[in-house]
């Protein structure tokens, strides 16, 4: 996963919010990313690194993470 990673495009956790639309002209929170790296959500984490001190995922990453979670939902509604 690491090697994966590092041949994508990097960005801070704290800053990968960004990344997402806005859902009713709401950005989704830093914690939220936070809670889906650290924590999931339907059995499924975001990916990241630390590279020193600092927390990185990929704009791929996220993209995999919801995919993942839209495919668990709909596995589950089957």
């Amino acid at each position: 996963m690491v090697n994966k990673m590092l041949t994508e495009d990097l960005v801070m956790l704290s800053n990968a919010h960004r990344l997402i639309p806005a859902h009713d002209g709401k950005e989704i929170s830093r914690s939220t990313l936070w809670r889906w790296a650290l924590k999931g959500r339907r059995g499924v984490k975001l990916e990241c690194i630390i590279i020193g001190s600092r927390r990185f995922t990929t704009a791929q990453a996220i993209t995999r993470f919801i995919e993942a979670i839209n495919e668990a939902d709909t596995a589950g509604a089957a």
